[in-house]
């Protein structure tokens, strides 16, 4: 056996013989779980606020109360531990005029850090794997109830303490969720919703009404969606399919990707990720620090700003409607494809420049520029890539 060999096998047997210690002293520890509830009666015009440290939340439609149903789940190294740490979360209600909070209370005057267990886990893992086993953690440090917490992920340290939700909002409510660790999901709500997390996916099906998403790290994930869209993450992918209303979407790194979207106006912005969208309408602002755009299926497109710092850039539609647009790439090819063209006066600056619109008047052509009038050319359109050839076709 060679020395990497003997080294690899070391590392292995420590981190199984780790794993071993662990699981027998998880063994030892005993667990209990206990529910809670809030049902209130509110009124149309309520705005709602539910705070929780850490578990999963899921938003769900409910009749005329606002319903807060938790699940406690508590580990210790007897029962009885387990009992009374579970015996110190409670449900505290403040009314205040129109606003009513719900606040998942912790015992943070007596523990300041908590081992958090997904009650079902998802499929998105972390950290290092070996022969199977998931080493990796992840910690989060917040302020909650005015004391710094520490929440822990897959590492054995803090109090094994969360509490699962599920708030139920009568028709037509503002509720705005904060949950900050763990998924969230919401189905079928109609209102105006806001979920926001410090570390967690979120989801939404079915919602009718303005959605508002928050995620320090996390995938965002929302289909048929009927109204506007706000969603941020600092890191992760946003998949979105039917959407109709207006968007906006950030995320400091990840992909977008997804389908059907139709308002006036799409704003799309990743710091470093592919942006990969079928079936798009309305006014586009789209921007990728560094990946690749393709854009298929659009319509109504009056303004387009779409931009990428290194990726190649495809627009393929009707792009007929277009009155202003500019499209850069730092190091890419452009390519446009539209049965009939936009009325515009064209300017391009590329290596290899092929325009195969009809109607072309007024054409100039140098070494790495092309301009042109289109139509009437009521309009206004430029394209430029650093480095990258550029081809517009029918």
């Amino acid at each position: 056996m060679s020395s990497i060999h003997r080294i690899l096998a070391g590392a292995v047997a420590l981190v199984i013989l780790s794993l071993g210690a662990q699981a027998a002293r998880a063994d030892n520890d005993s667990t209990y779980s206990k529910k809670l509830q809030q049902d209130l009666p509110v009124a149309a015009d309520t705005q709602v606020t539910v705070e929780n440290m850490a578990g999963a939340v899921d938003v769900v439609q409910g009749g005329a109360t606002l319903g807060v149903h938790a699940s406690v789940v508590a580990g210790g190294g007897s029962a009885a531990d387990a009992r009374a740490l579970a015996d110190s979360i409670r449900l505290d209600v403040e009314r205040n005029g129109k606003q009513v909070t719900v606040h998942v209370h912790y015992p943070v005057e007596r523990y300041s850090s908590y081992q958090y267990i997904p009650s079902n886990p998802s499929n998105r893992h972390h950290g290092l794997h070996i022969l199977g086993f998931n080493i990796g953690h992840s910690s989060s440090s917040f302020t909650y109830q005015g004391t710094r917490v520490h929440v822990y992920e897959g590492k054995h340290e803090g109090v094994p303490l969360h509490v699962d939700l599920e708030v139920s909002v009568p028709v037509g409510l503002n509720a705005h969720i904060d949950n900050h660790v763990g998924r969230m999901h919401a189905e079928q709500v109609k209102g105006e919703l806001s979920m926001r997390n410090g570390s967690g996916d979120i989801g939404a099906r079915g919602v009718t009404g303005s959605l508002t998403t928050r995620s320090g790290s996390g995938d965002i994930d929302v289909a048929d969606l009927q109204g506007p869209l706000d969603v941020r993450t600092g890191s992760g992918d946003v998949k979105l399919h039917g959407i109709h209303g207006n968007v906006v979407v950030s995320t400091g790194s990840g992909d977008i990707q997804g389908g059907d979207i139709r308002g006036d106006s799409q704003k799309l912005e990743t710091g470093s990720g592919d942006i990969k969208l079928d079936g798009l309408a309305g006014d586009l602002k789209v921007q990728t620090g560094s990946g690749d755009i393709g854009l298929r299926g659009l319509s109504a497109v009056k303004q387009a700003r779409v931009g990428s710092g290194s990726g190649d850039i495809n627009l393929d539609g009707d792009l007929s409607a277009l009155e202003q647009f500019e499209i850069n790439s730092g190091s890419g090819d452009i390519s446009l494809t539209s049965a009939k063209p936009p009325s515009v006066h064209l300017e391009i600056h590329g290596s290899d420049i092929g325009v195969h619109w009809p109607g072309l008047r007024n054409v100039e052509t140098g070494r790495r520029h092309f301009n042109a009038d289109i139509g009437q050319a009521s309009g206004n359109g430029r394209i430029n890539t650093g480095s990258g050839d550029v081809v517009l076709r029918p």
